[in-house]
């Protein structure tokens, strides 16, 4: 055993009974662990264990895990009998913190005499996390220079696997030889995908996957762009509640709009995010105040706490959370009582729809635009009678003197307003910041007609579509779980268009440059033919009815006779 070492990585908190029993079965196996305890992150410790190993294989030991008799004879006889393995792992018990049995870890797949990263890279996609780390026993020449990656969080050691597998494949002795103990002090429930709450395993999948996205498949891909995504906006909704928790400072945005609306409220949201990741120790709420509201709510979005409220009960969150800013968007949308809530500065925002009528008309029954307040005029338009009318301007006169300050978002509505308000500040222009869209390039356009189903070749279409440099438009009916916006999670280049009708095809081929059927077995395929008629270049399998020429669930072969039927059409 002296090619073979055993590094045992604790702190000063570690539990000592499940210490003292790792260590005895580890002794009992022959081998001498080296215990290092102290406070450094566990990273620290691994790159310094690897990097001072001296003998041929390296097992970095959990301090709360049990390792049966043969476990390191088995490992090391895998290592010895195929040296082009980088490492070596086992499957186990799962104990509790008693040392009660409650599980059995069994692999999910058909075994392999070797995993490579693709491999491990899809499967995890599919089944999570099924390496676990106490179980690794390392070939110390394929580990040099390599260390646990703190940037993914406790999951830092299954970003390392796969910096390992990419200088050798693994493999996985099918039977358990330790005994993992789950407890709540274990850091490696952090990591399983499916817990709940943000995942740092996900940090790790997220960092395997922009190494190699050409290993993913496409529901790999998929799959893993849409929990990444998830996962994110998890982090991100912890962060900005501790943001919240411990902001010394508040203020709020009222806004008549959810956060997601396509007019105002989607720029009020990006001032709010904007004003939240300038200020550390303020925090800023989107407020959203709605007659139909039951209850107080809040929730975040993207950057946004957001309370939404029953328009009466405005003021109990004021008084609540004591915001020292009040940022109004819009001005007839409130009652009075929300206008003159208690705040040391107010500030009124004016958008192009910043109307006088009661009704929010921005024209009248003619489609005239309105130019103003008339009594008479308002009440045959918009329903109002002069007393109504004059109960907003009765408001107006009591809510401009306790603002601060007006903006409005253009000249036109900033000329309203001084034609039209009441004495109040001065009212300036001022632009509002607008979300940063990033650009998608334009590119030539493949249809697809059909169903979303592997008998159409669907699964051989989406691999091949990845590798050719266009746009692929699907008109058909795509499962609403892998979809993001028109776009397939991970997959900017396919445009979900949806169902089509069959009548519909003649106008549908003039916004596409070919077409594709892909299917794997089609008994006539008229819709290739249909196509054919209407003069677009079909790339169609030499299945069945299809009439085509490409070999059926050949990828490559598939991108091979797109790129030529594009090319065609430059």
């Amino acid at each position: 055993m002296s090619k073979f070492s055993v590094v045992i990585g604790t702190w000063s908190g570690t539990n000592k009974e499940y210490l003292a029993e790792t260590v005895d079965s580890i002794r009992e196996q022959g081998i001498e662990p080296r215990i290092v305890c102290d406070e450094r992150d566990p990273g620290e410790k691994w790159a310094e264990a690897i990097a001072d190993c001296e003998t041929e294989y390296l097992h970095l030991a959990h301090a709360d895990d049990v390792y049966l008799p043969g476990f390191y004879e088995k490992t090391i006889a895998y290592l010895d009998a195929y040296p082009d393995v980088s490492a070596v792992f086992t499957c186990d018990y799962i104990i509790d913190g008693k040392g009660k049995r409650i599980g059995q870890t069994v692999l999910p797949f058909p075994l392999q005499d070797s995993y490579d990263y693709a491999f491990v890279l899809n499967n995890m996609a599919k089944f999570g996390n099924f390496l676990r780390c106490p179980s690794v026993v390392m070939r110390v020449e394929k580990v040099r220079g390599l260390s646990y990656l703190t940037t993914c969080g406790t999951a830092g050691d299954t970003a390392m696997w796969f910096n390992l597998l990419e200088r050798g494949p693994i493999r996985i002795v099918p039977r358990p030889l330790y005994k993992y103990r789950q407890h709540p002090g274990s850091d490696t429930q952090k990591n399983v995908m499916g817990k709940g709450g943000p995942s740092d395993h996900l940090l790790a999948m997220e960092y395997a996957l922009n190494k190699h996205p050409e290993l993913a498949t496409w529901e790999t891909l998929v799959s893993l762009s849409k929990a990444i995504k998830e996962n994110r906006e998890l982090i991100e909704g912890k962060t900005l509640k501790h943001q919240t928790d411990n902001a010394s400072t508040v203020g709020f945005i009222v806004v008549h709009e959810p956060p997601d609306n396509a007019g105002t409220g989607i720029l009020a949201a990006e001032r709010c995010r904007k004003r939240n990741r300038e200020h550390d120790k303020q925090i800023t709420y989107y407020v959203y105040p709605i007659a139909e509201a039951d209850k107080i709510s809040v929730g975040y979005d993207k950057g946004c706490p957001v309370i939404v409220c029953p328009t009466h009960a405005f003021r109990q969150a004021v008084d609540k959370l004591k915001p020292e800013i009040i940022e109004y968007h819009h001005l007839l949308r409130w009652p009075l009582d929300i206008l003159t809530a208690p705040a040391q500065r107010k500030e009124l925002y004016l958008h192009d729809a910043f109307l006088f009528c009661a009704r929010y008309h921005l024209v009248d029954k003619h489609n005239n635009v309105c130019d103003g307040p008339n009594p008479a005029r308002c009440y045959h338009c918009a329903d109002i009678t002069p007393a109504q009318q004059q109960e907003k301007q009765d408001a107006l006169a009591k809510l401009l003197p306790l603002v601060d300050a007006i903006y409005a978002n253009s000249e036109y509505t900033a000329g309203l307003a001084r034609k039209y308000l009441p004495q109040g500040p001065t009212i300036e222009v001022k632009e509002f910041p607008v979300p940063e869209l990033t650009p998608f390039p334009r590119r030539k356009r493949i249809g697809y007609f059909g169903y979303f189903n592997p008998t159409k070749g669907i699964h051989i279409l989406l691999e091949a579509i990845r590798q050719v440099d266009a746009q692929l438009l699907l008109f058909c009916d795509v499962p609403k779980d892998i979809v993001e916006g028109r776009s397939i999670y991970g997959m900017d280049n396919c445009l979900v268009m949806g169902a089509y009708n069959r009548r519909d095809l003649p106008k549908l081929c003039n916004v596409i440059d070919c077409a594709v059927a892909p299917s794997v077995n089609e008994s006539w395929g008229i819709t290739a033919r249909e196509l054919r008629q209407l003069d677009v270049p079909v790339v169609s399998t030499q299945t069945g009815g299809q009439n085509g020429t490409v070999e059926p669930n050949s990828v490559e072969a598939l991108v091979s006779a797109i790129e030529e039927a594009l090319n065609g059409q430059s």
